[in-house]
């Protein structure tokens, strides 16, 4: 199998990103779509800078939910299946986004159907006290990620 047929096997299931929507609308949030949301397209979004692609895929704006303040935050969609995964160069861009506005992560368990938000600095945290493992996906040894433990989140819901 060659590289495009990996990373579209990959990416293949994108409609849970409408869990994103049901969650953010259940929990009565605001919010306005963001980043980048364009595998679809068929066009070389791998030469769009990768600042850019990674941006947060929305902006919400807080209530008693989220945060003390009434601020808008970033919002990055996970979904996953058995194992979490995060890229290392997509993390290495949500730490510069966060210094702009709050970054969550909301992460949703595919196979439990629940989800887990998180601020990405307790993420981080998380990730560095516990020393995660990496790895890569098998279109390229240099597209690498964090395995991120379950148990580090909050709890899922």
């Amino acid at each position: 199998m060659d590289q495009e047929q990996l990373f579209k096997n990959r990416n293949a299931d994108q409609d849970s990103e409408k869990k994103a929507v049901e969650w953010m609308e259940s929990n009565n949030l605001s919010y306005v779509r963001y980043g980048l949301d364009a595998l679809k397209s068929g066009l070389p979004i791998w030469n769009i800078p990768q600042f850019v692609r990674s941006a947060p895929d929305y902006i919400i704006f807080t209530n008693a939910v989220m945060a003390k303040d009434k601020k808008p935050m970033f919002l990055e969609f996970k979904s996953f299946y058995k194992s979490i995964k995060l890229k290392t160069r997509d993390l290495e861009e949500y730490i510069v986004w966060g210094r702009s506005m709050p970054l969550y992560i909301l992460f949703y368990d595919i196979q439990n159907n629940a989800f887990s938000l998180n601020k990405l600095d307790n993420i981080v945290k998380s990730m560095f006290s516990n020393l995660c493992k990496m790895g890569h996906y098998p279109e390229s040894a240099d597209n690498t990620y964090y395995f991120i433990e379950k148990e580090w989140l909050v709890n899922f819901k």
